[in-house]
């Protein structure tokens, strides 16, 4: 009963490794051409700029794929079904992100 009790603990330790470990080592930010993409792990997702209404810093506790602190921003954005949505981040360099974002969406409000 015991060795039966630690192989499934084994089992689920691995399997939520599975998720865990490639958000930790694979989450980053890139901004594109035409839009920002996003990347958490098994999570992607581009944004184009034109669609990106907001970006505030926060350190709303909720959790995201793509964010690996608590320091974060929360992009808001027009999904594909034309609806207000937002993601939250955590790039390294908040400010500069937020700086590079609006150079290249002049209108997005900070």
């Amino acid at each position: 009963m015991k060795l039966a009790l630690g192989i499934t603990a084994c089992i689920m330790f691995l399997l939520s490794m599975i998720f865990v470990m490639p958000m930790l080592l694979n989450t980053y930010y890139i901004f594109g051409e035409s839009g920002l993409y996003i990347c958490g792990g098994l999570f992607k997702i581009t944004i184009p700029y034109e669609k990106i209404q907001s970006a505030k810093l926060t350190k709303n506790p909720l959790a995201s794929p793509y964010t690996l602190s608590i320091s974060r921003l929360r992009i808001g954005y027009m999904n594909k079904n034309s609806e207000s949505s937002f993601l939250l981040i955590s790039p390294k360099y908040r400010q500069k992100f937020i700086e590079q974002l609006s150079e290249l969406n002049p209108n997005v409000v900070i």
